[in-house]
């Protein structure tokens, strides 16, 4: 490919990328790119959507660009990264399409293709022991992939639990995910304005539930926008949620709802609570509250519930991160109205920092029902192409790089958010013309 050609679809793939949010006019912005016919209604249907991917694909793939690339190791980074983030990105942009649409009907999916999802039983239920290595877990019947009727979907974060489950009489995110951060950091809490306000909550909840689905600390987190144009425009959390690509077609407002979510998917968002005068004075938790919104709405975070002499409590946290305290389940309306992030996003976010990465269908290739990031050790059966990616990754080779323990990273290509970081073992011929690498994770 002529390097001018190369660079102008390079620099047009990169404008929709990284500097707008996924939506359905970015998707349809960056698929065009590679298909100028491409027309706005063609992106809700799969096979044209899929169809036009494939063709920017095959534009942009790091395979397309090596030789010409081959004595500039560095564009040719450039070109893989950007290569992945598209990814990422398309996957993103196709979630929260499933998800704003109630128009598409049964020829539409999630991402590039589609990967089964088995079911898992809840871990809370009464006399069982909380994991130390959460795995995410969907309610009762819902699988994304075995979905009738697109139409129908609804995010699990949003599905009303029945209740049969017996819920603990305490619970505490952070005490069962004790890896959790949000990553956002507030300097002058007595200046921030209800936009920031709507920012800084926004981020801090995302963050944190993609921390649960990442099932360790993450190493990217989203933060408060810089660009005036967008902190004007969102002065509400939803408005930032929506921003980023998360949409909450629902809110929860059942308490035993809203302890559900938490326990099965991490902390959320109320949208509802009123920060009264009289309790703003009297409260030892005031100065986690932004002094401009009292006597107005104040976005609060749950992180769990605990039982009092005085009834039942929720655990937040307001503006001071990091530092919870208790408001009354029913008090100040704090569970009229809630949000969740959905994991259908969540997932496809890649929240694992520096790379390199290898990107497998992971399911597939370990062979096991069991999330494959608890194991230790692991062989994993890959292709030839997969094998060559993998050699233009590490430094020197594989010989060199197991000698060093030069580390990596290994993404579920379908879910992101499912990364591990390895190195290398062994690597020896499989069989039908596999290759079989083993890796072990990196010491932390």
């Amino acid at each position: 490919m002529d390097k001018r050609f190369r660079n102008l679809i390079l620099a047009q793939v990169e404008a929709v990328v990284y500097d707008k949010p996924p939506s359905r006019q970015s998707l349809y912005e960056l698929l065009k790119i590679a298909t100028p016919d491409l027309k706005l209604h063609m992106v809700d249907n799969t096979s044209q959507r899929q169809s036009a991917y494939k063709a920017l694909k095959v534009l942009i793939h790091p395979d397309k660009h090596a030789k010409a690339l081959k004595n500039d190791k560095k564009e040719l980074q450039r070109v893989t990264k950007i290569f992945q983030e598209t990814s990422a990105y398309y996957n993103v942009c196709c979630s929260r399409l499933a998800l704003e649409s109630p128009s598409m009907g049964d020829n539409n999916s999630f991402g590039e293709t589609e990967t089964p999802t088995k079911k898992r039983e809840s871990r809370h239920t009464k006399g069982s022991k909380s994991s130390k290595s959460p795995m995410r877990r969907t309610h009762s019947g819902f699988d994304q992939d075995n979905i009738s009727n697109k139409r129908d979907f609804r995010p699990p974060s949003i599905i009303s639990v029945s209740g049969s489950g017996r819920l603990p009489v305490e619970f505490d995110s952070y005490e069962e995910w004790p890896y959790l951060t949000d990553m956002v950091k507030v300097k002058d809490m007595e200046s921030v304005s209800v936009n920031e306000l709507a920012w800084i909550m926004a981020c801090r909840v995302i963050n944190l539930r993609g921390g649960v689905i990442h099932g360790q600390a993450i190493g990217r987190a989203y933060q408060v926008t810089k660009k005036s144009s967008d902190l004007e425009k969102c002065d509400s959390v939803d408005a930032v949620l929506r921003h980023f690509g998360f949409v909450c077609r629902s809110k929860l407002s059942r308490v035993q709802d809203i302890k559900y979510e938490i326990m099965e998917h991490g902390p959320v968002i109320s949208t509802s609570f009123e920060l009264h005068k009289a309790f703003y004075q009297s409260s030892d938790a005031s100065s986690n509250f932004s002094p401009n919104q009292v006597s107005r709405i104040h976005p609060l975070l749950l992180v769990g519930w605990t039982m009092t002499s005085q009834g039942e409590l929720w655990k937040v946290q307001a503006l001071q991160s990091g530092e919870t305290f208790e408001i009354g389940t029913g008090q100040f309306n704090v569970s009229a109205s809630v949000l969740a992030p959905p994991d259908a996003i969540l997932e496809t976010i890649p929240w694992q920092s520096s790379g390199p990465y290898l990107d497998l269908n992971m399911p597939s290739v370990v062979g096991l029902s069991k999330d494959w990031r608890d194991l230790r050790h692991m062989s994993i059966s890959i292709s030839a192409k997969e094998l060559e990616t993998f050699s233009k990754m590490l430094e020197g080779g594989f010989q060199a790089a197991i000698k060093s323990k030069q580390s990596f990273v290994i993404r579920d290509k379908h879910k992101l958010a499912y990364s591990r970081r390895y190195t290398l073992r062994e690597i020896a011929t499989g069989d039908s013309g596999k290759w079989k690498i083993s890796v072990s994770q990196a010491e932390s």
